[in-house]
């Protein structure tokens, strides 16, 4: 049995309030997270110098400093036609009339 229409669902929030638990843990996890940051970018430094490690594991330690220190690279998409004029296209509607039913 389903609730009514038009009937607000029991329990929880009402739509458009803040959930403040979610923002004071995200908060909490951040403040950790940053005691560790100094250590774990000498770790990611120390990987990426390491000659014995993977390339896989050294260039993903070199962009994790790199992204930290610098930001992450914007990414751009830019779409066009030719000469960056608009993309042309061509769209087909058919209407099909089925045909009539033998009774």
């Amino acid at each position: 049995m389903g609730r009514k229409t038009g009937c607000r669902k029991t329990g929880g929030r009402k739509a458009g309030v803040r959930n403040k638990i979610t923002r004071e843990a995200k908060m909490a996890l951040a403040e950790l997270c940053q005691a560790y940051t100094q250590e774990m970018v000498e770790i990611l430094v120390t990987i990426a110098r390491d000659r014995k490690a993977t390339p896989t594991s050294r260039a993903a330690a070199a962009e994790a400093v790199l992204d930290r220190g610098n930001g992450k690279p914007a990414q751009y998409h830019e779409m066009g036609g030719k000469n960056g004029g608009p993309i042309e296209g061509k769209i087909t509607i058919e209407f099909v009339v089925p045909p009539k039913r033998k009774k």
